[in-house]
């Protein structure tokens, strides 16, 4: 596979990768064996474990921020960097984490501080979403037609 094709691949589905990165990445699991084959999975296994700051060059279109409304089609891959529940007082979240408690998911309201590696978007859980049970800074989230209000994705 040919560093344009992969780039591609990557672009699809909703991650903006460096080339130069992509470049250093095959050259590492080339010289562990990896075959042709199976480079992209194992790519996508790197960038699981990258920071996006450091690799990535973002496709978010526009600023999302200055967006009124709209809605972002997707697919886009967001790395969490900060995660906060709206719904509970730092005093009584960090009670609850102490004594080992998880909050329930139908009483939470979760606010995520995300990037795509250009750009920082601030996400709102304003319904529950299964998929963030145990969210946390580092994980990568793949959106597709969320809609965003006042600068904010709802998820």
């Amino acid at each position: 596979m040919v560093l344009a094709q992969i780039v591609s691949q990557l672009k699809a589905q909703g991650i903006g990768v460096k080339p130069e990165w992509v470049t250093e990445c095959m050259a590492f699991l080339s010289q562990g064996g990896t075959p042709q084959s199976a480079l992209l999975d194992h790519i996508l296994q790197q960038l699981l474990h990258s920071d996006f700051n450091v690799v990535c060059t973002g496709l978010t279109p526009g600023k999302v921020c200055d967006m009124a409304k709209g809605v972002l089609k997707g697919p886009l891959v967001l790395q969490v960097e900060a995660v906060g529940d709206c719904s509970e007082s730092n005093i009584d979240g960090l009670d609850r984490r102490l004594r080992g408690q998880q909050q329930e998911r139908d009483k939470r309201c979760l606010k995520l501080r995300c990037t795509d590696g250009a750009q920082t978007v601030q996400c709102f859980e304003y319904r529950a979403c299964p998929g963030l049970d145990g969210v946390k800074v580092g994980m990568k989230l793949q959106v597709r037609n969320v809609n965003v209000r006042q600068g904010m994705i709802l998820l």
